[in-house]
């Protein structure tokens, strides 16, 4: 389970800030979609909540603080084009989607 002090800062206010916040959260093996509430994220092989009160208060406050500096729809879009580049896939402008890189 993570605790706060586990979770990333979200010091760099800006679209910048937002992507390096959220590879950090990968690199932990977390990706909590904003609209989702944190204290409902379950760890797969665990099957026990994956951050504590303190932990979900805090990445709340980071999701509030990436909509006021940088906008809602552009912190989740920054949150999807961090998840895709971890998973392998890059954006193909030609075919407008995500592909998997070989």
């Amino acid at each position: 389970m993570l605790s706060a002090n586990m979770i990333p800062e979200f010091t760099d206010k800006t679209a910048t800030g937002a992507r390096a916040w959220w590879d950090a959260m990968l690199k932990l093996g977390y990706y909590i979609h904003p609209e989702d509430d944190p204290a409902d994220q379950v760890n797969a092989e665990t099957g026990q909540r994956a951050l504590d009160n303190a932990a979900c208060a805090k990445v709340t406050t980071i999701y509030e603080d990436m909509s006021s500096n940088i906008g809602e729809s552009e912190a989740c879009g920054i949150g999807v084009e961090a998840w895709y580049s971890y998973q392998g896939y890059t954006w193909d402008a030609s075919k407008d989607e995500w592909v998997r890189q070989h």
